[in-house]
């Protein structure tokens, strides 16, 4: 289902998806599109694209194409969706995913806003 979602090749893409979007949230799946887990990932945000198309806009980044991001997000899971609105972020494991089936609330840093 990857094929279905724009890629993004460079850092100096991933950037540019984020600093230019103004008015949606910016989706953004870090992972490999053979990983499993980002393929169950990919289905969901392939069937939600069409009706959050006005809200929201979806990318995908391969981590082993793209390591820029690696150690500034932590991205150590095999699948990580980060939301980015007007250039801040929250990040969504498949772990913090887990952790709220099974009823934990799960640990996510959410930057504090400087203003």
């Amino acid at each position: 289902m990857s094929y279905l979602l724009p890629h993004l090749h460079s850092g100096w893409e991933v950037d540019q998806a984020i600093l230019a979007e103004e008015n949606r949230v910016v989706v953004m799946r870090f992972g490999h599109d053979y990983d499993e887990t980002c393929m169950v990932m990919d289905e969901v945000l392939v069937g939600v694209a069409d009706k959050l198309k006005n809200y929201a806009v979806i990318y995908l980044v391969d981590i082993t194409e793209v390591p820029d991001f690696n150690a500034m997000y932590e991205l150590y899971d095999p699948c990580t969706v980060m939301f980015f609105y007007r250039n801040k972020v929250r990040p969504r494991t498949a772990r913090a995913s887990e952790e709220r089936r099974r009823g934990r609330r799960p640990h996510i840093p959410f930057p504090e806003d400087p203003h």
